[in-house]
This record gives C-alpha cells, structure tokens and sequence, in this order.
C-alpha cells in the first residue's frame, strides 16, 4: 500500500522546486554546485581558500530555516484546515539510538570518502548526467533501501540506557528560544563578513557585503525547501527507504521535482553562460563525464549503509540539531567520522610520502654504491 497523500506530495514538489531553484541561482551566481557536506567539510577543517566564509554565512541561512518556520508557525505542528503540518519529528519518531549514531558516523566518513551526498551527488550530480554522481546515487540508495529494510525487518533490540539518555535531553524549542538562536546564526553570518573583511584589508567592502547577504539567503531559501518537503523529518525517509504498508513516496517527489528543475536550468545556463557565472570568474562543476573510482564506490556505500541506519544526510541533520536531539547526536556523529577520514587520510598521505622519499633515498644510494664500485675497478 502506497501512503500518497495529497498534501504531503505538493509539499513535497514544492519543497523539491525551492531545492532546485536554490542550487541553480547558486550555480547561476558563483559556478557553484550545491554539496552541502562539501560545505560542512570545508568549515570544520577551517580551509580558507575552499570559500570557507562564505559557506560558513551560507551555513548560518541553512541553520536559519527552520528558525524561522517555528517563528511562523508558533510551535512544531500546527492545524492547516484539516492537515496537520509538522516541522521536524518528535523524539519518539526518531530511529533507535545506537543505530542513529553508528549511521550518523558511517555518514560522515562516508561523504568525505565519496566526495558527496544526496545534494552534490543527487540534486546537483544527476541533472548534470554526471557519470561519477549516477554511479554514487545508484549504489547509496541500493543499500540505503536494503539496511533500512533489514532492520525494520529484525528489529533492532533498544539500547534502553541510550534511549532514556536520548528522552532526558529532548527539546522543545521556544519561539523565544528560536528568536535567540536566529540571532545567533545571523551573528555568525556577521563575525563571517567581519573576518573576510580583515583578510581584504577593507577593501571591496560593498561586494563582500552583497556576496555574504546573498548566500545567506541562498542558503535559506535551500534550507525552507528541505523543511517544507518534509525532509529534515527522518520519520520521511524512512517511510520511503522501509516497504511496508505505510510506504510514503514523498522523497521521491522532492527528488523528482529539483532534479527534474535542475536538468532543464543546470543545462541551459552551462550552454548559454560562455562567460562563466554572473559573479564568479568561472563554473567549478567538474567533468561530467569522470569515471567513477574505487574511492567514490567505497564512500557511496558506506554513505548508504549510514543513511539507510540513520536516515539522516548532512544537510537535514544541521537543520533538525537546531531543535531535536536526534539531529543533533547525528550530526556529531557525522562531524566525528569526518574528522576522523581526514586524520586517517593524512596518516595515510605521510605513509605513503615516507615510503617513497625512502625508497628514493635507497635508489640514491644504490647509485652511488654502483659508482663507487666502478670508480674502483677503473684503477
């Protein structure tokens, strides 16, 4: 049985056509594709020359979203005639929390391993018909389908003192308390602009002040299409990845719906805009036609090994920590495997730069060895 409710499916092609128009005004502007664990992997390895102001402004808009939609809203659910209309999930709703968190950190590792997610790889890879993001989307979704499957089948046992730790800290955020924490993300944005302004020794001030106000709200209008679809609620996905009786097609139409924009934009302002985007020097979109490699296959399916447990992807989870304890958890434990890719990945570029100043350094002496010994043979 197909759980196709009207409401929730315009939500969900509304909410889809917002994502698309989001990431194509960003591609429009800055050349730029929208990988928001791109972003996120930016901002905490703090990489200046990655862009990382500006993504940390464009971050503080995601954040914003759902800040605003409780303003409006007054609570985390509210009555349109007789549609019940839902924010972000109740705790209750939430997957198992040891599961949650093992997903939250295979997520982690794998977007950095695969070098995206469902917005670089999905919304963003697929309308380019980009071969490495088709490759990604099939693998992670597969085994997205089949972990989310398997555990709904066998029932993961409750780990109580996880869970009874996950209740205590439940939140139930304020319109007071979302106020403040509005201001807060727009004094990130703000510290942001204050920082690149320094670094440009106060020149070009207008632009930088444009260029951060606009993917502020790049970021917001990204972040109000992911709440008003539906998925910063992993309730959602998981009632599309689990098939069952309750089995909701709404991811599918947000899917559906920006992918469907964005091939029809993405394609027309790469054909027409010869000139590069409106703002920035040149697109930065890659070759669509890169083969996929042993990297992208392993991160895609521990992306979707992690997914299909924590039913959670980057940007969702930034969105849903703001005011749940499940998205938060979450995203710590994404924040965690990234750290972690990126220590294991270093460790392993000095191994292999140890190796080869070594072996150099034998090739060297043996050199020198053959010299020596025919140096002496001449006598």
């Amino acid at each position: 049985m197909v759980n196709f409710d009207g409401y929730d499916v315009g939500r969900g092609l509304i909410g889809g056509l917002i994502i698309g128009i989001s990431s194509t005004l960003t591609l429009l502007l800055y050349g730029n594709l929208t990988g928001l664990s791109g972003f996120l992997g930016t901002t905490l390895m703090l990489r200046v020359k990655s862009g990382l102001f500006w993504k940390v402004t464009y971050l503080s808009g995601l954040l914003s979203s759902i800040l605003i939609a409780i303003l409006i809203f007054g609570s985390r659910t509210r009555k349109f005639g007789d549609e019940l209309v839902e924010l972000y999930d109740a705790e209750s709703e939430s997957p198992n929390a040891l599961v949650m968190l093992i997903g939250g950190f295979l997520v982690g590792v794998g977007t950095r391993l695969g070098n995206g997610c469902t917005s670089g790889h999905g919304v963003c890879g697929l309308p380019r018909l980009s071969y490495r993001s088709i490759t990604a989307v099939a693998i992670f979704f597969s085994i997205a389908l089949v972990t989310a499957n398997t555990i709904n089948l066998t029932g993961l046992i409750e780990v109580s003192a996880l869970e009874k730790f996950r209740e205590s800290m439940e939140r139930n955020p304020t319109v007071l308390g979302s106020g403040m924490a509005l201001l807060f993300m727009i004094l990130v944005g703000v510290v942001s602009v204050f920082i690149e302004m320094i670094m440009a020794k106060f020149t070009d001030i207008n632009f930088i002040l444009l260029h951060h106000v606009l993917k502020y709200l790049l970021g917001l209008l990204f972040g109000i299409g992911l709440t008003v679809s539906g998925m910063t609620r992993p309730s959602k996905v998981r009632n599309f990845l689990v098939f069952d009786k309750n089995w909701d097609i709404t991811l599918f139409m947000v899917l559906a719906s920006s992918v469907g924009f964005n091939l029809l934009a993405f394609n027309l302002i790469l054909r027409k805009r010869k000139k590069g985007p409106v703002i920035a020097n040149e697109f930065q979109v890659g070759c669509r036609t890169e083969k996929p490699d042993i990297k992208l296959v392993s991160g895609a399916c521990i992306f979707g090994l992690g997914w299909g447990m924590a039913t959670f992807c980057p940007g969702p989870a930034m969105i849903a920590a703001v005011v749940t304890s499940a998205g938060l958890y979450s995203i710590i434990f994404m924040i965690t495997g990234m750290y972690v890719f990126e220590l294991c990945s270093f460790l392993w570029e000095k191994l292999v730069a140890n190796d080869k100043s070594d072996s150099q350094s034998e090739e060297v002496e043996s050199k020198e060895h053959r010299g020596s010994f025919k140096d002496s043979t001449d006598f």
